[in-house]
């Protein structure tokens, strides 16, 4: 009878264990997570082709356009500092296929954001205004 308790207590005692293990294990192991959730937007570097000129206009602290690549959202964001007017911006892939396209009036929309290509490779935005013209290169890796 005594031997039965005893069996009885100690595989009570390796369940209890066991169970805990397995709680502790869960609760302290690391989630699956995207590499690139926490990242910050990185900054496009935008070379202006043909920049707006007005007389009298004072020069802005910030260039005419800004763009910003999202890797966690897979989204690009242009920012328009200033007043071009219509706007079209463009994806562009490696083979000089449009992949994204938007056009907009940048007085209206300051801000414009479009989808990156799923596929990686190497990509070139254009943003095309009556008065401006600028390119930037980005990777998806």
């Amino acid at each position: 009878m005594k031997s039965q308790k005893l069996v009885g207590t100690i595989l009570r005692g390796i369940y209890v264990t066991l169970f805990a293990v397995m709680c502790t294990t869960n609760l302290l192991a690391a989630p699956d997570e995207d590499p690139n959730t926490n990242l910050p937007p990185e900054e496009v570097a935008v070379r202006a082709v043909t920049t707006p000129v007005n007389p009298g206009f004072e020069r802005s602290l910030f260039a005419p356009v800004q763009v910003f690549l999202y890797r966690a959202d897979s989204e690009v964001e242009v920012i328009f500092n200033q007043n071009i007017g219509e706007v079209c911006v463009q994806i562009v892939n490696s083979a000089g296929i449009t992949v994204n396209y938007y056009e907009c009036n940048s007085f209206i929309e300051p801000l414009v954001r479009l989808q990156t290509p799923a596929t990686p490779g190497y990509y070139t935005i254009c943003i095309y205004g009556g008065s401006f013209h600028g390119t930037g290169t980005f990777t998806i890796e």
